[in-house]
């Protein structure tokens, strides 16, 4: 796969070979020139393909050998361009084009904060662009959502839960805040008081009687 990508960036020909082929490509490879798919499409005609930069090497081993070759086929970027011909600084802005929006869409455009109350937004933005969460920043360097909301509950008192949610260039912070119980009014001590008295004096000289 990868030797399929570089034959295509550097480029590569295919040639009909008329005359003595076997030896012209023993003598290439001897060379160090890279020659493959060697057919036989006749009795005096081999067709075979070579890389661009080899192409050019090959001339003397062509008359070393007494063979002729035909062009048949060119491939890969280097020919892509010059078929361009003047569309090619059309076809280099429109890479660049295609380059800068995939920059664009990479960076954190804007940050929303939903559920304080009690916390500034300020606050909650500062604790979160100590974490590397801030306008500008590339989307591939934050750390993942997990990490972020228990880093960042960590930065904030009382927060009972934090959730970070990206969504393309888009960060949203959510906020859930602890809620404490009232406050109880202190009393000072005092005598606890019967609103009624259970049993009356005479009940009392009655029950000393038995």
């Amino acid at each position: 796969m990868i030797t399929g990508l570089l034959r295509k960036l550097t480029g590569y020909v295919a040639l009909d070979l008329r005359g003595p082929a076997e030896v012209f490509v023993n003598e290439a490879v001897t060379a160090g020139i890279r020659i493959w798919e060697i057919r036989r499409k006749s009795p005096d005609i081999v067709e075979l393909k070579l890389a661009l930069p080899d192409f050019f090497r090959i001339k003397p081993l062509l008359r070393q050998t007494g063979c002729r070759f035909h062009v048949t086929g060119r491939f890969g970027f280097p020919f892509m361009l010059d078929r361009l011909g003047k569309r090619k600084a059309f076809a280099i802005g429109a890479a660049a084009f295609v380059a800068g929006l995939i920059m664009l869409t990479s960076l954190v455009w804007s940050i929303q904060v939903e559920g304080n109350v009690k916390l500034k937004k300020e606050d909650i933005l500062a604790a979160a662009e100590s974490l590397g969460v801030r306008e500008f920043q590339w989307t591939f360097r934050l750390k993942d959502s997990d990490t972020l909301s228990r880093e960042l509950q960590g930065k904030l008192p009382g927060i009972a839960w934090v959730g970070v949610e990206r969504k393309g260039t888009h960060v949203l912070i959510k906020i859930v805040e602890s809620v404490k119980p009232g406050d109880r009014v202190l009393v000072s001590p005092r005598h606890l008081v019967a609103k009624k008295t259970l049993l009356s004096p005479k009940c009392w000289r009655k029950r000393d009687k038995f």
